[in-house]
This record gives C-alpha cells, sequence and structure tokens, in this order.
C-alpha cells in the first residue's frame, strides 16, 4: 500500500515538472513573438537564451525555428544556410495555422534573398502575398507585399515590381510603419529610374523625405539627398545635383550604415567636373578614395579623366581613361573604349601639332608637308567617327531586335512558371527534394503519387509543354499512363531518388522502366532523360518561332 502511494505521488511529481517546464517554454516563445516588432534585439536575446529544447514538441521547435528565423532576420543577422527556416517551413505546409503559414514564408523570402537564391525567395514570397489576401492582418499584408515587389525590383517589367511597393505602402500608412513607407517609395524610384522616368523618380524620393524628419528614421535622409543628387546629375541639372549632394554630406554620421561618404565625395566631385570646376574635383575624388572597391574607384577614375580633359592635361586623362576601362564590365566596355579612343586621338593630335610647330621653325616646306599630314589625320578621324557612328546604330538596331525577341521569351518563361508554381501536384513534386533521405525513406509510402495526382501531373507538363506530352503519346501509342508520368517527372528535372519515392517503386524497378521506355517505348539509341528535354526543347521552340511570326495569323488564331 505504501509502496503504490509513494508511486502515485511520484508520477504526479513528474508531472508537474514536465507540465511546468511546458509552460515556461510556451511562456518564452510568446514572449519573444510579441516583443519581435517592438524590440527585436530583446526578443532575439530572448530566443537566444533559450539552450535546451529536448523537451519541445514537433510544433513547439516548428515555432522557436520560426521566430529565430524572423528575429535574425529583423537583427540583419545573415544566416549560414536555410535549415533553421526548413523547419518551420514543412511543419507549418501541413498546419491549419495559414496566418503563420504566410508569416513563415515571408521570413522564408527574406532568408532566401541573403542566401542568393532568387526563384526560391520570390516562390515564398509570392506564395504568402497569395495567403495574406485573405488574412486580416494588415501587417502581414505590408510585408507580404513588400517583400515581393522587392524580390521583383529588378525584373522588366518593373510594373509588377511598382504594383505591390505599392500595395505595401498602403498597408504601411494604415499600420503608421514609418519605416516600409521608407523603403517601399525609395523601392519605387529605384524601378522608376531604371525605366529612365526622372520626374517619377524625384516624385518618389521628394514623397519619402518628410517621413525621414524624425531621430528615428533620419538616418534615411542623406541616402535620399544622394539618390536626388544623382538623379539631377543625370538631367543635366548640376546646381541641384550639388546643392543634395552637400545636403547629404551635411547630414550623414559616422554610424550611418545605408550611406556611403566615400561615394558621397566622388559623387560630388564628379558634378564639379561637369560644371567645369576644376580647382575643387581633385580634393574630393582624392577624398573620396578610402578602399579599392569597384564603384569607389570607377567614379574616382571618371571623374580625374574629366577633369585632366578639361585641364588640357591629355596624356593623365589617357591614364585615368585606361584604368577606368579595366575596371569597367562588358556593358559598358564599349562605349569606354570609344572614349579611350577619343582621349587617344587627343593625345595624338596634340603631338603632332607640337611636332608641327618645331618643324615650322626649321624650314616652311615642312611646316606644309606636316599641314597635309594634319588634314589626312582629319579626314581619317570624320570617316572614323562616321564609321562608329554607323556601328552604333546598326548595334542598336540588332540590340532592340534581341530585346524584343528576350522579352516575349521571358514572358513564355513566365507563364509556364505560374503555371508550374499554381499545381498543387507540381508543388508536391519539387518540394519532395527538401526532404532528407531518411525521412523520404521513412515515408516513402506516404509521398508517392496517386493515380489522380499522376493525371494532374501529366496534364500540367503537357499544358506547360504545349502538348508535347500528347503529341509523344500519338507518336508512341506504347507509352501508358506511368510512362507519361515518368516523362513528365524527367521534364521537370526531378532527381532519380525523387522519381523513386513519387512512383513508389524500387531504384532497380525505376532503372528497368527507363531502360524498357528507351528500347522497347520509344526506340532511341540515347539516354532517355537528354533525349526528352531536347525534344521537348525542339517542339516548344518551334511552336514559339510560329507564333511569333508575324505572316503566321493561323498559328496565333
Amino acid at each position: 500500500m505504501t509502496r503504490t502511494i509513494f508511486i502515485i505521488l511520484f508520477s504526479f511529481l513528474l508531472s508537474g515538472l514536465f507540465g511546468c517546464d511546458r509552460h515556461v517554454n510556451n511562456a518564452r516563445l510568446a514572449e519573444a513573438d510579441s516583443l519581435m516588432f517592438i524590440s527585436p534585439e530583446k526578443s532575439l536575446s530572448i530566443l537566444e537564451s533559450i539552450t535546451d529544447k529536448s523537451g519541445y514538441s514537433r510544433g513547439e521547435l516548428a515555432e522557436y525555428a520560426f521566430l529565430l528565423s524572423q528575429a535574425r532576420s529583423r537583427n540583419h543577422i545573415t544566416p549560414e544556410n536555410d535549415s533553421l527556416i526548413k523547419i518551420a517551413i514543412d511543419y507549418y505546409a501541413q498546419h491549419k495555422d495559414a496566418r503563420r503559414r504566410a508569416w513563415c514564408h515571408v521570413v522564408a523570402s527574406d532568408v532566401y534573398d541573403v542566401l542568393g537564391n532568387d526563384s526560391l525567395a520570390i516562390f515564398y514570397a509570392r506564395d504568402a502575398e497569395k495567403l495574406s489576401q485573405n488574412i486580416g492582418d494588415l501587417r502581414l499584408k505590408c510585408y507580404a507585399n513588400y517583400f515581393l515587389g522587392y524580390m521583383l525590383r529588378y525584373q522588366q517589367p518593373y510594373e509588377e515590381s511598382s504594383h505591390y511597393l505599392n500595395e505595401a505602402k498602403k498597408y504601411a500608412k494604415e499600420i503608421n510603419d514609418t519605416s516600409h513607407i521608407i523603403l517601399s517609395l525609395i523601392d519605387l524610384s529605384g524601378n522608376a529610374l531604371s525605366n529612365t522616368e526622372y520626374d517619377e523618380t524625384l516624385s518618389y524620393l521628394y514623397q519619402a523625405i518628410p517621413y525621414c524628419k524624425s531621430p528615428k528614421w533620419n538616418t534615411y535622409q542623406p541616402f535620399i539627398h544622394a539618390k536626388l543628387s544623382a538623379v539631377y546629375a543625370q538631367k543635366k541639372d548640376f546646381q541641384t545635383a550639388l546643392l543634395n549632394v552637400n545636403r547629404s554630406l551635411n547630414l550623414i554620421c559616422p554610424s550611418d550604415s545605408i550611406t556611403n561618404s566615400s561615394a558621397l565625395f566622388q559623387l560630388k566631385g564628379n558634378i564639379l567636373a561637369d560644371m567645369g570646376q576644376w580647382d575643387s574635383v581633385p580634393y574630393f575624388a582624392k577624398k573620396g578614395l578610402t578602399d579599392s572597391a569597384f564603384v569607389t574607384r570607377g567614379m574616382y577614375d571618371i571623374t580625374m579623366m574629366k577633369w585632366a580633359e578639361g585641364t588640357g592635361n591629355y596624356r593623365k586623362a589617357l591614364e585615368y581613361s585606361k584604368h577606368y576601362a579595366e575596371m569597367l564590365d562588358s556593358i559598358y566596355k564599349e562605349k569606354t573604349e570609344n572614349k579611350m579612343m577619343e582621349m587617344q586621338r587627343k593625345y595624338d593630335l596634340t603631338q603632332a601639332k607640337i611636332e608641327s610647330d618645331r618643324l615650322k621653325i626649321k624650314s616652311q616646306h615642312n611646316s606644309i608637308i606636316t599641314l597635309g599630314v594634319l588634314l589626312a589625320c582629319c579626314a581619317l578621324t570624320i570617316v572614323v567617327i562616321i564609321s562608329i557612328n554607323l556601328y552604333k546604330k546598326l548595334r542598336r538596331e540588332r540590340k532592340e531586335h534581341t530585346s524584343e525577341r528576350n522579352r516575349r521569351l521571358i514572358a513564355d518563361e513566365r507563364r509556364r512558371h505560374r503555371l508550374l508554381s499554381h499545381n498543387d501536384v507540381i508543388a508536391k513534386v519539387m518540394s519532395i527534394n527538401r526532404h532528407d533521405d531518411k525521412e523520404q525513406l521513412k515515408r516513402g509510402n506516404g509521398l508517392s503519387l496517386t493515380a489522380d495526382e499522376t493525371a494532374k501531373l501529366i496534364e500540367a507538363v503537357d499544358e506547360c509543354y504545349e502538348g508535347y506530352l500528347t503529341k509523344l503519346a500519338e507518336e508512341h501509342p506504347s507509352l501508358n499512363q506511368n510512362d507519361l508520368a515518368i516523362c513528365a517527372m524527367i521534364l521537370l528535372k526531378v532527381p532519380n531518388r525523387d522519381m523513386v519515392i513519387l512512383s513508389g517503386l524500387s531504384y532497380d524497378t525505376m532503372k528497368k522502366r527507363k531502360l524498357r521506355l528507351r528500347n522497347e517505348k520509344l526506340c532511341i539509341d540515347k539516354n532517355v532523360d537528354d533525349w526528352l528535354m531536347n525534344e521537348s526543347r525542339v517542339y516548344v521552340d518551334d511552336i514559339d518561332a510560329k507564333y511569333n511570326d508575324p505572316d503566321n495569323e493561323e498559328a496565333k488564331d
């Protein structure tokens, strides 16, 4: 009897201890969550103080992984990899809490953006924005729209990015989130500047300035005035450009991590060179040369090149031009080489004049010969200039034609990407490779495609590839549903290990099916993966070519 009472009391004691630990764990996670947007530093400190997670449930572990990833993101700490956020992604993918899943994908978008995986960053940003539409969380709507607009800011056309940034700005105003109002306006100005819409760019920047008046956000003012200066310089309004760069230099402080003071001094030196104020140019250019970064060194060389040319020192101008040309990438290479050639011609012409003056003293006859040489050089220069202009015109026309074709191809690729990303079966197929090998082996049967999912997979890939699978089935009637599913997964570039799991087969069986598909059904002498990728690409390219042919009205109909 005594032993029984002791066991019961001991059981109650253990239950109380574990229950207390669970309550403490939940309380710490809740506290970190509540402080996330009030004091991100304190939230991170609380989460990092949690060292023992052995008693956590799967849901608590996912919550911890999400909150820690979010806290590090809010404190601008670069993640080493995506292992932490993947714990939260995998858990909330199967959870009914759409709001938590949306927030998890917002954070995942930021993590993958920092890690340089643009495709995954955009994928999770799109999903977060889509989920946020049916959730009454204005902060979530603001962040989801901002991250998506931010991720798309380098993709043409810029209208899509600007749409989401404007939505983010609207929600930021509703919740008085000053930082995201400022950031949205700055990114909108960047999109407008990329389209060379200078007045619209200035409008966005001037809208942002009133929000930077408070001490908390005034660190953005130097950056905004620097951008204003750069825009006015491109508009050739050098006085206003100089006024704004001086404001930026006056407002910047040593602890400012947003604006680069070296770049500001280089910008000021460049503006002064454009204004012809040669005495001040070397001072500001040299003051801005504090490191060997490409942008800093490049701005220094181009500023000093203008200064040397303006003061008539063509030897120095040629040296700076050569330095500048070495650091430019291929986009600006042709323009810089033309400038260097111009400096070379001016230098050569100066030397020729010096030689001519010396010969005039010795002999009138030699002067006449020299004059003839100069006239020949001038004629040659004119011919070269005309040739360069014609070459530039032809290159510009060819580039416009190529750009138009690339825009069409990008539009087609984006259409296919949207089609695939909105198909649940495709999402399941593409998410398989995010599972660890051990987990796949344990859950292999649960991950295999059903007959209905197989049919949807074939249908989606067939539509994406303009009916290629239908054509393949017509040309090879012996292909069954399973064969077409294997072909669909090959076209999606699904690895063999994931194909085995999705089809519910063993490695040996899959290998035999591919061999039979190659030898008996398709009757080809090449690797079936390479053959399918090549044939499908040729098929889709032929359809695109017919569609883009202006004379082929039947194909367009």
